[in-house]
């Protein structure tokens, strides 16, 4: 099965055409589970809210807040939704410029929270504006992600990972905010401590520390999204000492300070009230046949 231009599952809350780019923005008020398909256009999606399951080529299966994957025209991959879920993509066209088109990833990509997460909240910001500008910053936004998408694409695979580096990993995913020492992690995966973290740097291109807080980075998205409470509340949950540390260490992952994701995440504009789908009823033809399997 392959999926038209616009056609993604799920409620449209944003759907808008920019430079040649699909901006769309759905959610999912309960599971929606999509068979193995395709799509016409290379898009890269992000995690809202919530968490989705793909299969596909690639080894990471399960997508949280603030996590995404690239997927090149016609990549086959079946996808999940859970309840009370949201994301966004951008669908790059037919008509985007050339040199966009030339850093179209060959393969999927998946990226886990980084500098991506925030240029795609910046670029999701773009759906809302009603300005003439938008076409313009959401091309410069492209080709940053793009550039990154690229650059990740070119690094190893990891389907040639050790089962142990992989539970390691599994094991600061599953802690949350809880610190974790490397002598519990090494005894857990029995491999010698000096080995493990060693091994894990090499593969990962981080080391285990940068693996956790990247973790409470993104603990800390999913409650700016969730929650109405106050940063410092959620630093301190997220497990910083302070507010100023929470504020360097999100800017270093996210390229952004957490008020600014704040800001992008939560438009001030109503809902959709900028968007395109005003013209289309919220919705293509493509779009249409699409929320039929739902």
């Amino acid at each position: 099965m392959q999926f038209l231009n616009g056609g993604y599952a799920g409620e449209k809350e944003a759907f808008r055409d920019l430079a040649g780019m699909r901006l769309i923005e759905s959610r999912y008020t309960r599971q929606v589970a999509m068979k193995k398909h395709s799509h016409r256009f290379a898009f890269l999606h992000i995690v809202l809210r919530g968490t989705t399951r793909e299969e596909s080529s690639l080894p990471v299966n399960d997508l949280s807040v603030a996590e995404a994957v690239f997927h090149p025209a016609r990549s086959p991959h079946a996808t999940v939704w859970q309840g009370d879920s949201a994301g966004f993509a951008v669908e790059f066209g037919a008509g985007i410029d050339s040199e966009l088109r030339d850093r179209l990833a060959e393969r999927p990509v998946a990226l886990p929270i980084s500098q991506v997460s925030g240029l795609m909240i910046a670029l999701r910001r773009e759906a809302y504006r009603a300005d003439n500008c938008a076409s313009l910053a959401a091309e410069c936004y492209a080709a940053e992600i793009l550039s990154l998408v690229e650059k990740r694409s070119a690094e190893k695979m990891e389907t040639q990972t050790p089962q142990w580096l992989r539970q390691a990993r599994e094991m600061i995913y599953d802690s949350g905010v809880i610190p974790l020492s490397l002598t519990q992690i090494a005894r857990t995966v029995q491999i010698h401590p000096v080995h493990l973290s060693r091994a894990f740097r090499q593969h990962y291109q981080e080391t285990l520390g940068d693996c956790l807080r990247r973790r409470r980075i993104q603990f800390a998205c999913q409650q700016i999204g969730a929650r109405d409470i106050a940063l410092t509340e959620i630093a301190q949950e997220a497990g910083f000492a302070d507010h100023a540390h929470f504020s360097r260490t999100f800017r270093h992952y996210i390229g952004m300070t957490p008020s600014e994701y704040l800001t992008l995440l939560k438009p001030q504009s109503k809902r959709g009230k900028d968007c395109e789908s005003r013209k289309h009823g919220g919705q293509n033809d493509d779009v249409k046949s699409v929320q039929a399997l739902r």
